[in-house]
């Protein structure tokens, strides 16, 4: 009861008017029942998001005034959004929308929040992953014993033989009624095992209750990318951490891991992960972000250096992938130079020399290997509140050695 009582004072205090504002529009762009691309949507909601996005925009505007600050970081962080905008509309040939300006928009809110309310929302942002695993998890004990889900939905993927087991609060993709991995109130499981990863990562996988809690439902995902994530992590911390006991804890897990991987399993969730996590042919068996479509785009882009250079544009077809490629594909290596440059320039200004902050730009970059399009709220919550809790919690540790 204690720590319950302690969770929910410490909330208290993180919850303030900005911070609320900034995680709705967290929610509004990243949960899957406000996007269109999914099943799981509700059309209502969807309709009205773009008018509900720019309405919480601008009560931050006007009411959080106070919390806002254009330093030097920040208005490096406010132009990175636009540039990727300005690129995304000069390659789409006529395509984009330009009320997609709102994505900026929104980014831009929360780059202009001072640090300290950034450290904030991050903090939110950590018990909103809690809240959400912790129904998650209740959702797959509900499937384990066979309590149906209000729905089942067809997945967003067409080319999936999967569907969505939709229990509300959390939602399941199924394979056959037998396969389970958990989405939380994402429209895929690798989302959510992402952000989970990166949050774990920006709080130095500290073991607490919110982490334990956040670290089971990725069990659940079965994602490769929480694994290797996490995986390269340990293997950083492993170099850089002075700590004997923390070099022991990891190398421990890292040998259990190995055994764990050695073993013979029966349940299907548990074969299906450790197949993904096997090498063949020198590559990775869960690097599912190749297709045919990108393999053959890619391969002409190779031979063309004016391709290479610039690209095909936003609209070259499906192609069924979402790795780093696609950036290259649509913008060239001198848009994705352009675009990233002065995002790099300035996480890198924000973490120094910190090597915590240094390892979570590193598993940050690593990330973007299958999941390339970081200009997303809950993605720049993560990384720069996080970077500015470390920076603090640095600073705080300073001040208590002198």
């Amino acid at each position: 009861s204690l720590m319950l009582r302690t969770f929910f004072n410490n909330s208290n205090k993180v919850f303030t008017r900005e911070v609320i504002i900034v995680i709705l529009l967290m929610m509004i762009q990243s949960f899957a029942v406000l996007q269109g691309d999914n099943t799981l949507s509700i059309p209502i909601l969807v309709s009205i998001k773009l008018y509900l996005s720019l309405l919480l925009i601008l009560i931050l505007m006007l009411t959080c005034s106070n919390k806002l600050s254009l330093g030097s970081n920040n208005f490096m962080l406010v132009l990175c959004p636009f540039i990727y905008w300005i690129f995304r509309m000069l390659y789409s040939y006529g395509h984009a929308n330009f009320f997609s300006i709102i994505d900026p928009i929104l980014l831009s809110a929360f780059c202009l929040l001072c640090s300290s309310s950034k450290i904030k929302v991050f903090e939110a942002f950590r018990i909103v992953m809690f809240v959400i695993s912790v129904f998650g998890i209740i959702a797959c004990v509900l499937y384990l014993i066979g309590i149906p889900p209000l729905s089942i939905k067809d997945y967003y993927d067409t080319l999936s033989s999967a569907q969505y087991a939709d229990y509300g609060f959390a939602y399941l993709v199924i394979d056959n009624f037998v396969f389970f991995r958990l989405c939380g109130l994402f429209n895929e499981p690798g989302l959510f095992a992402t952000l989970a990863a990166l949050v774990l990562i920006a709080d130095k996988c500290r073991l607490n209750f919110i982490n334990i809690m956040i670290f089971i439902a990725c069990l659940f995902t079965f994602s490769v990318a929480f694994f290797a994530l996490m995986a390269i992590y340990l293997l950083i911390r492993l170099i850089y951490s002075r700590s004997i006991w923390t070099k022991l804890l990891i190398i421990g897990i890292g040998v259990g891991m190995i055994f764990i991987l050695s073993m013979e399993f029966e349940d299907d969730n548990v074969m299906y992960l450790f197949s993904r996590l096997q090498f063949e042919d020198g590559k990775l068996m869960g690097d599912s972000r190749v297709s045919s479509q990108l393999d053959y785009y890619w391969q002409i882009l190779m031979g063309d250096s004016n391709k290479l250079w610039f690209g095909y544009g936003s609209y070259i077809g499906y192609t069924g992938s979402s790795s780093y490629k696609m950036l290259i594909l649509n913008y060239g290596l001198f848009g994705v130079i352009c675009i990233f440059t002065p995002f790099l320039f300035t996480v890198l200004k924000i973490a120094k020399k910190n090597m915590d902050s240094l390892a979570l730009v590193a598993i940050f970059l690593v990330s973007m290997y299958q999941r390339p399009q970081i200009f997303n709220l809950a993605y720049f919550i993560i990384l720069f509140g996080g970077l500015y809790a470390i920076k603090q919690e640095e600073r705080n540790s300073v001040i208590v050695n002198q």
